[in-house]
């Protein structure tokens, strides 16, 4: 077995460092007063700002992280769908503040 040794002080100040598949990273931690929801389970770096939940990275399927954000108007809870922050539960639905979601809201009912 090889040991490697390494000085790590300062270089993970606003997270935990976490052992990934023998690598270690930095694993941002995430803020408190979070909405309600499943996202913190695959998204870190996740803080409320200016109405808004933002995350520094969430997982998707393959592994990747994604930084994502969503507007906190009309929604309860939150979950982590394919790397993007969408709202599980209230009045908004579905993916808020996507791109997507604007552009269907402005096509007529027949073409969605």
């Amino acid at each position: 077995m090889r040991r490697v040794a390494a000085e790590l002080d300062g270089l993970c100040d606003d997270g935990a460092i976490t052992n990934i598949d023998g690598r270690l990273v930095c694993f941002a931690l995430n803020g408190g007063d979070l909405p309600a929801g499943t996202f913190t389970g695959s998204c870190q770096g996740c803080k409320v700002s200016n109405d808004e939940l933002a995350c520094a990275g969430c997982l998707d399927g393959a592994g990747a992280s994604h930084a994502t954000a969503i507007a906190l108007a009309g929604c309860d809870e939150f979950g982590n769908e394919q790397g993007k922050l969408v709202c599980t539960a209230g009045d908004a639905g579905g993916s808020f503040g996507s791109a997507t979601a604007a552009a269907a809201a402005n096509l007529p009912h027949d073409e969605l």
